[in-house]
């Protein structure tokens, strides 16, 4: 009785915050046995990062406590790093090559999906700790946290998937004007070849052998420039994602390890300053993928 007691109150929180953000998905929602395989992967990284934050707090020798520089570098390296770490890895190298993730609010599912995992496992083991007390204050805080770091995450990798117009203008050096005219078509082989298309899949070895002999050799050239610089950006995209999450991550953990001297006990507080605002921006980062999301328009033109 008291096991399923703790299991639901666990689960609790975490059940909410996946449906609220399952239902912002409002064009094209992901497969459920995706995003469950997802929270499992959430779950499973658990492990491995207790072991990676024993190994690192022994052999970096930092702690939380008294000591500034010792409890930051231990919320950012010891416990932020490592946990977004390995969220980033499954994101990146399990979610984001599937054919499903095909518009940027996908990125922010699965980064949920896998963080609640491990947000879920995290739970049951600090709730048989500590009981019901415990249960009730990351209702309200460590699990909202891990949701807000996720979001953050998952929209740079949405963001590093389609890159915006602007993006692929600056990076493009006016390909569609130079060989495609406004329509930015080329007549090849009797057919028109969309520059565009060319710019989001490479052409095949046969189709780049004939490109040059037709006369389309600096074009199949300026294509592959295009590539090596879209990819640069997306990496470095991703990145930033990975990035937000730490820093949010590690400050949320800094405000609450730090023992900082008497008289000075509202520094927890700043934990939820930096909750609040991370909720603010994580609300916004689902907005604006949603706005752009390449469903939107089939939607509207079948309302």
């Amino acid at each position: 009785m008291w096991t399923a007691i703790i299991f639901g109150a666990a689960m609790a929180p975490i059940i909410f915050i996946f449906t609220f953000v399952y239902l912002q998905d409002k064009y094209e929602r992901e497969p459920l046995r995706h995003l469950v395989f997802s929270f499992v992967l959430g779950i499973l990284a658990a492990f491995p990062a207790v072991f990676l934050e024993v190994v690192l707090e022994s052999g970096l020798d930092v702690h939380s406590g008294k000591s500034f520089f010792q409890t930051l570098e231990y919320a950012m390296v010891v416990v932020a790093a490592v946990e977004e770490g390995l969220k980033f890895l499954i994101l990146r190298f399990y979610m984001f090559p599937k054919r499903e993730f095909d518009e940027p609010y996908d990125g922010i599912m699965y980064a949920v999906a896998v963080s609640l995992g491990f947000a879920a496992i995290e739970n049951v083991f600090y709730i048989f700790q500590g009981g019901m007390e415990v249960a009730l204050l990351r209702m309200f805080t460590a699990v909202p946290g891990h949701a807000m770091f996720a979001v953050l995450m998952g929209f740079y990798a949405g963001l590093s998937k389609f890159p915006p117009e602007r993006i692929i203008a600056k990076n493009s050096d006016g390909l569609f004007l130079a060989f495609g005219g406004s329509n930015g078509n080329i007549q090849f082989l009797e057919k028109e070849l969309s520059v565009r298309k060319m710019l989001f899949s490479r052409l095949r070895p046969e189709q780049d052998t004939v490109m040059r002999q037709r006369g389309f050799a600096q074009l199949v050239e300026e294509v592959e420039i295009f590539h090596r610089r879209i990819n640069h950006w997306r990496v470095f995209t991703m990145f930033k994602g990975l990035f937000a999450a730490i820093v949010a991550h590690g400050l949320y953990d800094f405000f609450l390890m730090w023992e900082s001297s008497e008289g000075d006990n509202f520094v927890p507080l700043l934990a939820f300053v930096v909750l609040i605002v991370g909720i603010i921006l994580a609300r916004r980062a689902m907005k604006l993928h949603q706005g752009i999301s390449p469903h939107q328009v089939v939607a509207d033109d079948q309302s």
